[in-house]
């Protein structure tokens, strides 16, 4: 009875000790980012450091794979420094690997998927996706339709699945732009 009731007091001590300081946990209940809060100046010094990162980090400096496609990403901001992301069976597609980015953007709750394939060894489920997202812009995971556009790199190395719910004319825009970068990517 006594651990209870340390484990407990430990908690409660922990989640004060956290909520003092401004860090709060955020999630959609399957997974969750940890966000802290802090001061104007320091928000200034992680903006000028992140100006310079995406100034230091070009499409040159990064290797050509899904690490280097997702380096290049989060220097440019299309992938947030807040973003949720996991692991995806990338394999269900016919890729190599790829990984699943969820994050806010003005507002509207964005899903951004990268994935890679090996080129040399695409079996039938990489060439049937490869030629949907080339076809008709979509992916077809399971016998279900996503939401959203699917586009393939110039390379013909990546896939990106994009969604942004919003359509107004800023979205589509900034939609457009990632797009663009994504499909010239080690082209």
């Amino acid at each position: 009875m006594r651990k209870i009731i340390a484990l407990a007091a430990a908690a409660l001590l922990t989640a004060g000790f956290m909520t003092g300081c401004g860090v709060q946990a955020v999630g959609d209940g399957q997974s969750a980012t940890i966000v802290s809060s802090s001061s104007a100046a320091e928000n200034s010094a992680d903006e000028n450091s992140s100006q310079t990162q995406a100034e230091q980090v070009t499409e040159d400096s990064v290797e050509d794979s899904l690490e280097g496609l997702k380096e290049y990403f989060t220097a440019k901001g299309y992938i947030p420094a807040d973003a949720t992301q996991s692991n995806l069976q990338a394999n269900i597609i016919g890729a190599k690997e790829g990984s699943r980015y969820t994050f806010q953007y003005e507002g509207a709750n964005v899903q951004m998927e990268l994935y890679e394939f090996d080129l040399d060894n695409l079996d039938e489920n990489a060439q049937k996706t490869i030629d949907e997202a080339n076809t008709s812009g979509t992916m077809t995971v399971i016998g279900i339709t996503a939401t959203g556009t699917a586009v393939m790199s110039d390379s013909g190395k990546y896939l990106m699945f994009y969604n942004d719910p919003n359509t107004d004319e800023a979205h589509q825009a900034h939609t457009q732009e990632i797009i663009d970068a994504f499909k010239t990517f080690k082209s």
